[in-house]
């Protein structure tokens, strides 16, 4: 398990979890495509999310073994946060948000921190808007 998804997962629980902040001309190829990664499930998972030209731009910025390297950290990433909240967020019979939306939820609020226009990790890679999120949750205060 790569320390992206035991971001997401201990974000997700609770706990803090903090990487050497980096910016994309800093930053290994395969820690590229694990932020890639990271903003393509943030992208959709999270509502209103899209990753952004910036993250684009790194994911065709690498040619051959690079490349290669690049799509399978991406790929492992955003296996992980799909297999991790393949669940149900609301109960359907009382309505209630269930600790599966939670998780969610934290776990997009550490992606926005992480990788979102200010990212402390990779910034820019990905943008949320907010008024869709909003429209497509209303049952959230």
């Amino acid at each position: 398990m790569n320390r992206y998804v035991i971001a997401a997962m201990s974000a997700a629980l609770g706990l803090s979890v903090a990487f050497a902040p980096a910016h994309a001309g800093d930053i290994t190829v395969a820690e590229a495509g694990a932020r890639f990664g990271q903003a393509t499930a943030a992208a959709k998972i999270c509502p209103g999310g899209k990753i952004t030209a910036k993250a684009e731009t790194l994911a065709g910025g690498y040619t051959g073994e690079d490349a290669s390297t690049f799509k399978a950290q991406a790929a492992n990433v955003t296996a992980a946060w799909d297999k991790a909240f393949t669940c149900v967020e609301v109960d359907p019979t009382t309505r209630r948000t269930t600790q599966c939306r939670k998780m969610i939820l934290t776990s997009c609020r550490q992606a926005w921190i992480e990788i979102g226009p200010e990212g402390r990790n990779v910034p820019g890679l990905l943008d949320v808007d907010f008024n869709a999120w909003a429209e497509q949750h209303p049952e959230v205060p």
